[in-house]
């Protein structure tokens, strides 16, 4: 802007900054649906969402009465941003205005807000992101791990949207290699000696060290030994042995580690069964 007999003038004009509420969606994966239909539902469920966007997110939380943690928030921990409004130029008589990057007028933001934050930019037929995560649950490592996956994801969509959720492709060749060649190398495991006497040769090592917790219970080598031992004389005293399985219905505790390894004892093979199965 300038006057006649003047200097130009450089005008910096702070518009501010638009009140945005926080609509948290649900979304419903089941019965493995395909990539297509899941889109379907999470259409129908913003549909309906927006109808009560003006309900404040401070409000709904009030209304649950969500017990509130300071290491996390409220309802939910994972946010997706798209920002896909188009910037109008404003123009005025005599002046000439344009944007300014919003890291150059901002202090570097060290906190993340949430557990895991996508935020994604339409810049022409692009979509620009950042991924801002909480420092205390995730590495950089285990981030860019699962921006590889995300992009993989969005490929194999774009190019097949019936894939079912169960069956997207994240791991690379690479990293399917490593899980299941690398990770399964058992050159080295000796299988001339039982679990059973490798786990004892481990009780007389470190007899005292910790070998099992559940919950709030520990068991040290030697206790879990004791109790395992005194279980596989009782299952050998009902004639369980080599050939003779034995179906083990526990829930997950240390009694079924604890009768797991009764019956590698006793000689027997253990078959676990969900008490959830028909009777």
């Amino acid at each position: 802007m300038s006057f006649p007999g003047s200097r130009p003038l450089t005008l910096s004009v702070c518009f501010p900054k638009v009140f945005v509420n926080t609509l948290a969606i649900r979304t419903d994966l089941s019965g493995d649906p395909s990539f297509g239909e899941l889109i379907q539902r999470v259409t129908d469920v913003c549909l309906e969402a927006y109808a009560h966007q003006d309900v404040p997110f401070e409000k709904l939380v009030e209304e649950l009465g969500v017990e509130r943690d300071l290491s996390r928030t409220p309802v939910f921990q994972v946010m997706m941003v798209l920002q896909n409004t188009a910037v109008e130029r404003l123009e005025m008589s005599g002046l000439q205005l344009s944007n300014i990057e919003r890291e150059k007028e901002l202090v570097q933001n060290n906190s993340a807000k949430f557990d895991l934050l996508l935020a994604l930019n339409e810049k022409g037929d692009e979509l620009v992101g950042t991924l801002e995560y909480s420092v205390d649950l995730f590495d950089r490592e285990t981030i860019k791990r699962l921006g590889r996956h995300f992009e993989r994801v969005l490929k194999a969509v774009a190019e097949n949207e019936e894939w079912r959720v169960s069956e997207l492709p994240l791991l690379s060749e690479e990293e399917k290699h490593k899980l299941l060649h690398d990770w399964n190398k058992t050159e080295e495991f000796d299988s001339a000696e039982s679990f059973a006497a490798k786990f004892e040769r481990e009780v007389e090592r470190n007899p005292a060290a910790v070998a099992l917790t559940f919950e709030n219970e520990e068991l040290s080598y030697r206790e879990l030994n004791r109790r395992s031992n005194q279980l596989a004389h009782h299952l050998r005293g009902l004639g369980v042995g080599p050939e003779v399985r034995v179906g083990l219905l526990l829930e997950r505790s240390a009694d079924m580690i604890v009768s797991l390894l009764a019956v590698l004892k006793a000689g027997g093979a253990y078959l676990p069964l969900d008490a959830a199965y028909p009777r």
